[in-house]
């Protein structure tokens, strides 16, 4: 009889508290609490694997992306000097300049060649390299029709076919060496290459000098920019490099030469 006080003390003692947590489940709690833990070899290597394809999808965006700013900036280049052609030609009872003379040597007393000729009308030796055109060889980085060498404007019969000046590298030929520093001074009396662009930059009929790959040609997305009479320019379509199969009948087919260049006959050339 006397432990029932006693029972009950101890049962008013825990009235309004809450109740004890079971010894189970607060175990269970603390096995459940998150743990810092790095990450696995197979997640890292995941993540690896998305980087490898994003940069194999973004690079050669990103790189098409800025050839094609290039192939612009290369073809405001060709409108620009087309510019200086016929600024050229107003001052010369519409004639165009000389082409090419067979003479680098402006002190030499003939006509100046082309990109010399036009220099004082363009007024920017830069115009004169396409930003794709990395060599150090040659200043300027477009080759001219020779056909119009000294023509009349009004014996040009279809402006809109007649190419002149298209993406091209004619090579270090004895004419003109940029290592010269007196080739490259307007004070030298007796020589005087007017900074390299008194040189041979023509089409002739060579395919190499269109698509040559060694030396970066084509140059825009497999195709080279051209300049025409009437002032438009366009981009060639894709070519073959030189030496492939059918290099020549693919600029032929995308420049005809009878057509477009010459305008007298002919054809290109393997050479």
């Amino acid at each position: 009889m006397g432990t029932c006080p006693i029972a009950g003390r101890a049962t008013a003692s825990h009235q309004g508290e809450p109740p004890l947590p079971d010894a189970r489940y607060n175990a269970k709690s603390v096995n459940q609490q998150p743990r810092n833990r790095g990450f696995t070899v197979i997640e890292l290597l995941t993540v690896v694997a998305i980087f490898a394809v994003l940069t194999g999808i973004l690079f050669p965006a990103f790189a098409r992306a800025r050839e094609t700013a290039r192939r612009a900036s290369c073809a405001s280049n060709l409108h620009q000097l087309h510019q200086g052609f016929l600024l050229y030609a107003q001052d010369y009872d519409d004639r165009w300049p000389a082409i090419w003379t067979g003479e680098w040597n402006a002190r030499a007393g003939k006509q100046l060649n082309w990109a010399a000729a036009i220099l004082p009308m363009v007024g920017n030796r830069r115009v004169y390299k396409c930003p794709s055109d990395l060599l150090d060889d040659v200043y300027c980085s477009y080759n001219a029709n020779l056909w119009l060498h000294n023509r009349a404007d009004a014996a040009i019969r279809c402006p809109s076919d007649c190419v002149v000046l298209m993406d091209g590298y004619t090579g270090e030929g004895p004419e003109y060496d940029g290592d010269e520093e007196w080739l490259n001074s307007p004070t030298d009396p007796t020589k005087f290459a007017v900074f390299g662009l008194n040189a041979d930059y023509t089409i002739w009929n060579v395919v190499s000098r269109a698509t040559r790959a060694d030396k970066g040609l084509p140059r825009h997305h497999g195709g080279n920019n051209l300049v025409f009479a009437d002032g438009h320019v366009r981009w060639s379509g894709r070519l073959k490099r030189w030496g492939e199969p059918g290099a020549v009948q693919a600029l032929e087919g995308a420049i005809p030469f009878s057509r477009e260049i010459y305008q007298t006959g002919g054809a290109w050339q393997n050479r």
